[in-house]
């Protein structure tokens, strides 16, 4: 879907990512469903607001409740994956330290 849309929309909807992201490092690192979606409809807004040439990309954010929705859509989906791929990966290489050991073998 993402190289589907013009240059400044691509653009914001990227903007966006890094703005939802934020939101979850910084404010929540485990919302709810409600909260991700008010994180990410913030981050479309405040990624529109923050390029002059996006006013109309703003607007219609604001204005339109279904445009708003597929947008929003698209980027909570991305966050998300992104989120499961972390913390799928971080399982996979954490798992090698878990096991216990010896201290004679820890110290070899």
């Amino acid at each position: 879907m993402l190289t589907v849309q013009l240059p400044m929309m691509r653009t914001v909807i990227q903007d966006a990512f890094e703005h939802t992201w934020k939101a979850l490092l910084f404010k929540n690192a485990f919302p709810d469903t409600w909260v991700a979606l008010d994180f990410t409809r913030d981050g479309l807004l405040a990624a529109a607001e923050s390029h002059g040439q996006a006013f109309d990309i703003h607007n219609r954010l604001l204005c339109d409740a279904e445009y708003m929705n597929l947008m929003t859509r698209l980027v909570s989906g991305f966050v998300l994956n992104e989120r499961l791929y972390l913390f799928i990966f971080s399982l996979a290489h954490a798992s090698r330290f878990s096991e216990r050991k010896s201290r004679s073998a820890v110290s070899r």
